[in-house]
């Protein structure tokens, strides 16, 4: 090996600096390219774990309003069962002379024309 170290000219030497300097160029290059690499792994399971977790909290909403749907449906259905039931316990026959009066107070206050109606005059 000597004898090639004695025989290599200035030239040769800038050219091996070359060459060693651009091996040690590339190799940096390759590991900030891995550490970038590294990092947008780190990125995207971050960003995988945070959607995981708000698909779970939405699915929790959505169970939980579906409930409360369901609660005020039958909520609903028994209000106007009773209401229902309440309007059947009402004699037959023609209404009294004030629920005739409050009825028609009613339409007035609704904004209804109540010239057209008979009982409202």
């Amino acid at each position: 090996m000597r004898p090639i170290l004695r025989t290599l000219t200035p030239s040769g030497w800038a050219t091996i600096a070359l060459c060693a300097l651009l091996a040690a160029i590339l190799a940096l290059c390759a590991v900030d390219q891995r550490a970038r690499h590294q990092e947008r792994q780190r990125a995207a399971q971050a960003i995988a774990e945070a959607n995981q977790r708000a698909m779970e909290r939405d699915a929790i909403a959505r169970d939980r309003a579906a409930t409360e749907r369901v609660a005020d449906i039958l909520k609903t259905h028994a209000d106007e069962r009773k209401m229902r039931d309440a309007l059947d316990t009402l004699p037959d026959g023609p209404p009294s002379d004030r629920r005739v009066r409050l009825a028609c107070e009613r339409l007035r206050q609704q904004g209804s024309d109540t010239a057209a109606v008979p009982a409202c005059r």
